[in-house]
């Protein structure tokens, strides 16, 4: 049972292992204050804090569905089963789909939404430089994507990467300062991105660096 105010309310969807799971909030008063989703269409299981290899939050499958709710469509599915990825919705408003992990273990494959046929396409065999799950991936003023950290599913990592949406093709990047999953990475005015907080393999951290796209490094 999901139950919402008249400032938030948050549903849960879930589908087969081609969706990952989402959340998505609204204000509006429209929309129903209590949801009732059954419960063998959810997934039982927490999603890890350190990806272990064969283990998924996946306990079983069900088919794709669209709750009758207002607002939601059904979409075909993606290319590639996965959870704790990113989507970043680039320029030309395509929705990049980055990474995430399958069974436990971290991909680096990547998808492309196209919101017009509302299909999604494959970039193979363009996948990115590294594995990695629980990453951030941020929207440049010069319209590439910064993809940082992470968690490959057997340590926490500092590798960093662009996606040019142009070429459709990754590039590594030198690394981060620090190892880092579960953190920020937020655009600055000036174009820089400030990376924050996060993991490493021992504790949270408060340390933060900035990517500068005109040298392509990180700096503390």
């Amino acid at each position: 049972m999901f139950r919402g105010t008249r400032s938030a309310v948050t549903v849960l969807m879930a589908g087969l292992m081609t969706c990952s799971v989402q959340f998505w909030s609204t204000a509006s008063e429209d929309f129903p204050a209590e949801v009732s989703i059954p419960t063998h269409m959810l997934r039982q299981a927490p999603i890890p804090e350190k990806l272990e290899a064969g283990s998924s939050i996946f306990q079983e499958s069900v088919a794709s569905s669209v709750f009758n709710l207002p607002g939601f469509t059904g979409v075909g599915p993606m290319t590639s089963p996965r959870y704790l990825h990113t989507a970043t919705r680039l320029g030309n408003g395509k929705t990049l789909i980055l990474g995430g992990a399958n069974v436990g273990q971290a991909q680096n494959t990547a998808e492309l939404f196209d919101p017009v046929s509302q299909t999604f396409t494959s970039l193979s065999p363009n996948t990115m430089t590294s594995v990695r799950a629980v990453h951030t991936a941020t929207l440049l003023l010069t319209g590439q994507v910064l993809i940082t950290g992470g968690d490959n599913g057997s340590t926490y990592i500092n590798t960093a990467e662009l996606f040019d949406p142009i070429l459709g093709q990754f590039s590594p990047l030198p690394p981060m300062a620090s190892a880092r999953w579960g953190h920020t990475a937020t655009l600055l005015q000036g174009g820089k991105v400030l990376v924050a907080g996060g993991r490493d393999e021992t504790s949270a951290k408060d340390t933060a660096e900035l990517f500068d796209p005109a040298t392509d490094t990180f700096a503390l």
